[in-house]
């Protein structure tokens, strides 16, 4: 029985699949901190209505509430009809929550780029060694009818490191975007 530890597969799959991989648990990284960071900006601003101190004041621990308080109030004292609240909040939503709207943009489409990214190793990784395959049939090794078995197979070894790119980086990107779906659903 062959042991393969991952130390062994990440020195065979070479430079490119290590960048692949790199960017894949880069991403994953940076889905769940924004996720936790857009989660704790949310909750803080939920947590202001909770107070009826903050409530009653209309002075409230959150610029984007103060600012909405303040557009209405603004808005009541010179209007002479109905103030359109709907309006004023998602003016102020729009304005001051708009890095949020970004934030949330890129965690929902995280998953989507582990999976791409994953993709795009497995392409790179077949395309080099079906590169080496080519090479390998069109060089002498093959067209020699003295050909030396273990000259082959060490030539044909070449085009392992380039499926292991191929499959090391699917799965990778496969399986963050697993952890990562169960981390947002719960």
């Amino acid at each position: 029985m062959i042991k393969v530890s991952l130390l062994d597969m990440i020195k065979e799959i070479g430079t490119a699949g290590i960048i692949i991989i790199a960017l894949i648990i880069f991403v994953f990284i940076l889905a769940l901190i924004t996720n936790f960071i857009t989660i704790l900006r949310y909750k803080s601003i939920a947590n202001c209505f909770d107070s009826k101190k903050q409530t009653k004041a209309g002075i409230f621990n959150n610029e984007l509430l103060n600012s909405i308080v303040q557009e209405y109030k603004l808005a009541a004292k010179n209007s002479l009809s109905e103030v359109n609240t709907q309006a004023i909040i998602e003016k102020s939503f729009n304005e001051n929550m708009k890095p949020m709207a970004i934030a949330e943009s890129f965690v929902k489409r995280s998953p989507a780029i582990l999976v791409i990214l994953g993709l795009f190793g497995t392409f790179w990784g077949l395309t080099v060694s079906v590169t080496k395959l080519i090479e390998i049939i069109t060089s002498n090794i093959i067209n020699d009818a003295a050909v030396n078995m273990n000259q082959l197979l060490e030539s044909l070894s070449g085009t392992a490191s380039g499926m292991g790119v191929a499959f090391a980086t699917s799965l990778f990107g496969i399986g963050f975007n697993i952890i990562l779906t169960v981390v947002f659903i719960v």
